[in-house]
């Protein structure tokens, strides 16, 4: 959650600043949490094979995961408009 609120964070700013030179930036935030959605969604499918968790918290657990993940792309998605990409 944190990383998706920075990159926001970040994004907003180059919005305000006018900061064409962000799309590297954000290209590699963008990518950063990709891999930790990734990352998360398969420890959590782990847990759920070894009976640590159970299914209902699962569905929250991976429902919010997608959803930070949605985020960032449409945060990268602002990002490409700050420097005129599509």
């Amino acid at each position: 959650a944190k990383l998706t609120r920075d990159f926001l964070a970040r994004i907003v700013r180059a919005l305000e600043e006018k900061d064409v030179g962000v799309y590297a930036e954000a290209q590699l935030l963008e990518d950063a949490i990709d891999d930790l959605e990734e990352r998360l969604r398969n420890n959590h499918i782990k847990r759920l094979n070894t009976g640590e968790c159970t299914v209902n918290s699962g569905l929250i657990f991976i429902d919010m995961l997608h959803n930070l993940e949605k985020i960032g792309d449409h945060t990268f998605n602002l990002a490409k408009a700050v420097v005129g990409r599509k």
